[in-house]
Parts: structure tokens; sequence; C-alpha cells
């Protein structure tokens, strides 16, 4: 599998995503967030896996994470289905 790259702005935006996961999570809601450059709806337990996922890595890794979720749709894509892979 070939190396993801990630440009600061996907580390920016990423960090922008999580913290409205922990929102949506927190008032048991949905929302948007911003994938790939483009608005993409989340739902409360799904942002709810997302952030429990982000919040059990170290802190290389939480970098990593956040920032996958604004690269692409395909890469958040395959998050989400990791994350019910392994939470669940």
């Amino acid at each position: 599998m070939a190396k993801l790259e990630l440009s600061p702005k996907d580390i920016y935006a990423g960090g922008v995503n999580i913290t409205i996961m922990r929102e949506i999570g927190n008032r048991h809601q949905h929302a948007k967030i911003q994938v790939g450059g483009k608005s993409a709806a989340i739902d409360s337990q799904t942002a709810n896996m997302l952030v429990t996922v982000h919040d059990a890595l170290d802190a290389k890794n939480k970098v990593t994470f956040a920032a996958m979720t604004a690269h692409s749709t395909a890469t958040f894509h395959k998050m989400v289905d990791f994350g019910w892979k392994h939470v669940s």
C-alpha cells in the first residue's frame, strides 16, 4: 500500500473535524465536516466511534488520524470501516 501524503492543510482540517465530531457526539445530533474539500454529513454514532478511536491513539498517531479525516472521501470511508470493525 502506498504511503499516504498528508498536507499541512489536511492536518489543520483534521483537527477541526475531530473538534466538530466531539460536539456531534456530545449533542447527539448530526452535522457536516470537510472531507477532501467537500462537505460530508456524519451522524452521532459514527462521530462518537471515530473520537473513541482517536482518543485511544498516542500523540503522533492522533495527528495522523485526525489529518486522515480530512484527506479524501476514500480515506475517510476506510477509517470508518476500520473503526466499526475494531470498536464494535
